[in-house]
């Protein structure tokens, strides 16, 4: 199988998010399938930590302007969007398409990465779901008084009506999601959505 993937996290970020995606590619290039991965640019020096293995599977960076610290802006976001489209596209057209492009990390790469052309082509799509804003979305202290908690609640309304509009903007051919409180969450936005639950991590099956 030829894997064309997508993230809008990668090195030399840390966290869970990354570390899913690199174990999984590498994971899945030993069980034969010809991997690339699709992340923002540039690419920065000494990306790799000491303590990574290299990846096993074929490494894209995007340039798409990010800053080497600290989180992107909106522009930034979208403008990887664009050239994600348009790597995807070529890609697509090439000698050897892909048979499937995956979603590894990204609402906003979920809300314009257009699936149904993706789907003309012969190309299945899937996209895996962390979490569902507002989820980890919360910038004040639970005890926080009352009116910057109004102000919060608002806030994070209007993160759940966005982020929910992502979702439903295209349509994937499968969703992997770590929970089943993810996968409730995710079928109450999308109903007819075929939805796995697979955790993050090795399982040993």
């Amino acid at each position: 199988m030829r894997l064309l993937a997508i993230s809008e996290h990668y090195f030399p970020r840390l966290g869970g998010t990354v570390s899913y995606l690199h174990e999984t590619l590498n994971a899945l290039v030993s069980l034969g399938v010809d991997a690339e991965l699709l992340v923002p640019g540039p690419e920065p020096a000494d990306w790799l930590p000491a303590d990574v293995v290299p990846p096993a599977y074929r490494l894209r960076w995007i340039d798409a302007h990010y800053p080497p610290q600290g989180d992107p802006d909106r522009a930034q976001r979208y403008r990887f969007c664009t050239r994600v489209e348009q790597a995807v596209t070529a890609s697509v057209k090439g000698q050897a398409p892909p048979q499937l492009v995956h979603v590894l990390f990204g609402l906003f790469v979920m809300e314009t990465l257009r699936t149904s052309q993706l789907r003309a082509a012969g190309v299945r799509t899937l996209a895996t779901v962390h979490n569902l804003p507002p989820m980890e979305c919360a910038r004040i202290r639970p005890d926080a008084a009352w009116p910057a908690r109004l102000r919060e609640r608002l806030r994070l309304g209007a993160v759940t009506v966005k982020n929910n509009a992502r979702l439903r903007r295209n349509r994937y051919d499968a969703y992997v999601v770590p929970s089943d409180q993810v996968s409730v969450l995710l079928r109450g936005t999308l109903p007819q959505a075929e939805v796995r639950v697979i955790g993050h991590g090795p399982t040993g099956a």
